[in-house]
């Protein structure tokens, strides 16, 4: 009624100011009382507008408010007194712009509620709960043990249908254990087959099925069975030489995988045997036998008492000469650095089979090389892979009682340049970057390697030395690899320049640095394979920019830095475009910048925040913006859309682009 009385009176006051003509020309023309029909207890209505609410009024009082989508209403849902005859209406209530609600009332119905009130639903009948299945039980196995190890099995099918027997299954259980489950036509299992340890064994076997109506039965009869002990011969083995080094292959054939691995070899030579058993491949040598010609074969035995000793395998043939030596190794440089390599240059060898060569840090040997049989001289190039060695170790092995003889030679390593943090994963492995101190009086710059192991020379990451810059820092230096792949593992390290290469003089590199190790993720983002990256690394409030390695100005004279705003780094972007080869035009009149970049066009406008890139509309949550004569956009959004990849290291405030390089 409150709502009514407001109506009205802002209406009479429209009207005595004369402003109720003006406001129905502006927004009350649409907008009609409803028109009112009555079928049985349902009225429903019709408007013209966009009403707020409705409400149905009996004998102009308000009983409901309804929404505005509302068209219809069951009268038999108003508390109205039964026998009574009613005027019924509807009103709609309409929002007038600028001023306040207009209440429009529709025609009225006469509407008479029965004597008995509503009608009254019909009860509800209860469903009819079938009655539960038939529960029916499948026959139990028989079973009987025939010849010591046949199981035969056999049930009582009676008169139960053949589809329900197809589909059924004989469970075997071994010891109150599940052991094997076959079909209903199987009438025997070979025992013997099954795999059982030696002892007896109690069987006993369910009849089952998938079927609701059908219940699995009960046990069967139990059996027992007597596994025997299996006794078999291991296969003869076959012998290969070279040198007093002798080769055995044992082939497996059906031996179980524990007796196979734990198989032992009896050497005979020249019909003794020799000491003991050996578990696989030998050399003569090791039973200290003298210079001298022998024959030689094995027999495969085994402690399972199941398994006899194999026959003999062949025989081979071996020759043991004299004492092992060599007369020199030259070592050279005797002074190198981590990454580099030396050479072992081995002369005056003698009655050798086997020679190697080590690498020393204190008393732990690391072995960098084996040469089978090296003849009276070697020449072997070593790359050292640690900057604590010194020393390079030679050592030849003789035959039989002489053993080996071995000899050291010192080696000093120096170390290069010094990483000043560990390795990190841009853009969640987009690139990495390598950070080194910057090496005193240093004019010629540097040169990084990435290598695929941790002893390889590997590869330049630059072609040109990468220099110090005080736009960085003053001690350090710092590169991208923008090349790392997907799952690849890599070890890096740096070389200083210090002699830089030129018509007159050859380049000379220091010593490497230590190696450092990166793992990159698989799930790294993927560039096309073929595709050579580039990267553009800029710093927050630094005017500065590296692209590829190489330092200039963002806006040359101006100035210009990246910035943080509104937690997104908003770069000047017509230098970034043009370092990758694109292009930008500027339209004035509509404020709008075109980038074009690999075959892509991107629109953007000043103070917006919807793009277009090659036909397609899309949304950023930052818009581009002037700043000091110079247009800056959020370049994460900006690479996204031209498909370049991005990443940002949080210590340093440095924002890196990755992008595909034109050859």
């Amino acid at each position: 009624m409150l709502k009514k009385l407001f109506a009205a009176i802002l209406t009479l006051i429209l009207a005595a100011t004369g402003l109720v003509a003006v406001s129905a020309s502006q927004a009350v023309p649409q907008n009609y009382p409803p028109v009112l029909t009555l079928s049985g207890s349902i009225i429903t209505w019709s408007t013209v507008g966009n009403p707020r609410e409705f409400t149905i009024d009996a004998d102009y009082i308000e009983m409901v408010s309804l929404g505005p989508h509302s068209n219809y209403y069951d009268l038999n849902d108003l508390q109205l007194t039964a026998g009574r005859t009613y005027t019924i209406t509807v009103t709609a209530y309409f929002l007038v712009e600028g001023l306040a609600e207009m209440a429009l009332t529709s025609n009225g119905v006469t509407f008479t509620v029965p004597p008995t009130g509503p009608p009254v639903p019909p009860p509800i009948t209860p469903p009819i709960t079938p009655p539960p299945p038939v529960i029916q039980y499948l026959p139990s196995p028989m079973l009987n043990i025939v010849g010591g190890y046949y199981l035969q099995i056999s049930a009582n099918w009676g008169a139960i249908p053949s589809l329900i027997r197809e589909n059924a299954y004989f469970v075997i259980y071994v010891n109150n254990r599940e052991h094997i489950t076959i079909t209903t036509g199987t009438t025997s299992v070979d025992l013997s087959l099954q795999g059982f340890t030696p002892g007896t064994h109690a069987i006993h076997a369910v009849t089952m099925i998938y079927d609701p109506y059908w219940q699995n039965s009960t046990a069967s009869n139990t059996v027992y069975y007597n596994a025997p002990q299996p006794v078999r011969q291991i296969p003869a083995p076959y012998l290969t030489v070279s040198g007093t080094n002798i080769s055995i292959r044992a082939d497996r054939q059906d031996m179980p995988l524990n007796v196979y691995n734990n198989l032992r070899f009896v050497v005979y030579a020249n019909g003794r045997q020799m000491g003991y058993p050996v578990a696989g491949n030998f050399s003569l040598e090791q039973f200290n036998l003298g210079p001298g010609n022998y024959q030689v074969l094995v027999v495969a035995t085994s402690t399972d008492p199941g398994w006899n000793d194999s026959r003999r395998s062949n025989t081979v043939n071996v020759v043991i000469a004299g004492p092992a030596s060599f007369g020199n190794a030259i070592v050279s440089p005797a002074l190198a650095g981590v990454g580099e390599v030396v050479n072992v240059n081995i002369t005056g060898i003698v009655n050798a089979y086997r020679l190697e060569i080590f690498t020393r840090i204190g008393t732990s040997l690391t072995l960098v090389h084996t040469t089978q049989n090296p003849g009276t001289t070697l020449s072997q190039n070593i790359t050292l892979n640690d900057l604590n060695i010194n020393a390079v170790v030679v050592r030849v092995y003789g035959h039989g009682a002489y053993g080996s003889y071995e000899q050291a030679y010192p080696i000093r390593v120096e170390a290069g340049p010094a990483f000043a943090q560990p390795p990190a994963l841009i853009g969640y492995g987009y690139g990495v970057l390598l950070e080194w101190y910057a090496i005193a009086n240093n004019i010629h710059g540097y040169k990084v390697f990435r290598a695929t192991s941790a002893t390889e020379v590997g590869v330049l990451i630059s072609g040109s030395p990468i220099t110090a810059n005080p736009a960085y820092s003053y001690d350090r230096v710092f590169t991208i690899d923008p090349n790392a792949r997907a799952g690849q593992t890599y070890w890096y390290y740096v070389r200083e320049v210090r002699q830089a290469y030129s018509p007159t003089t050859t380049e000379v590199l220091g010593p490497a640095s230590q190696r450092v190790q990166v793992n990159i993720p698989t799930t790294a983002p993927i560039f096309p394979v073929e595709a050579t990256r580039g990267f553009n690394a800029m710093i927050i409030h630094n005017p500065r920019m590296n692209i590829n390695n190489s330092w200039y100005e963002i806006d040359p004279g101006a100035n210009t830095a990246p910035i943080i705003n509104n937690e997104r780094t908003m770069v000047p972007i017509r230098a970034i475009i043009q370092s990758m080869g694109g292009t930008i035009a500027w339209d004035g009149a509509d404020l709008r910048m075109d980038i074009y970049l690999r075959g892509n066009h991107l629109q953007m406008w000043l103070n917006r925040m919807d793009v277009n890139i090659n036909g397609q509309a899309r949304y950023m949550d930052v818009a581009p913006y002037v700043l000091n004569d110079r247009t800056l956009i959020p370049v994460r959004y900006v690479s996204e859309f031209l498909g370049l990849g991005i990443g940002w290291i949080q210590e340093r405030q440095m924002v890196v682009i990755f992008y595909e390089m034109l050859i």
